[in-house]
């Protein structure tokens, strides 16, 4: 999942919720969140996501001393095994 915040100001900070919905029948545990950054801060609205209903996965990126375009990528790591970790990315240009 990509989230793109066009173009923001170094120092301002943008932020995105990406949605997880659960379409198995056993409940969808969000083991943990993570990113090589920290510019990135992460939280999550549950952690177990029962069949049929979905979580929030919030990302807030921090531009303060970036420059140019940029991309981070947040891992995450889930119980499902046939889909252990996604990959969520948010990205944009930041401007002195």
């Amino acid at each position: 999942s990509l989230y793109s915040y066009g173009t923001i100001r170094a120092g301002e900070k943008a932020g995105h919720d990406f949605l997880v919905y659960n379409d198995g029948t056993k409940p969808l545990i969000i083991r943990k969140v993570k990113s090589t950054c920290g510019c990135i801060k992460s939280s999550v609205t549950k952690s177990e996501i029962a069949p049929g209903e979905a979580g929030i996965i919030h990302i807030d990126f921090d531009s303060f001393g970036k420059e140019g375009k940029d991309s981070r990528v947040i891992n995450v790591y889930l119980n499902d095994p046939l889909l252990p970790e996604i990959k969520l990315e948010i990205n944009g240009v930041v401007v002195r």
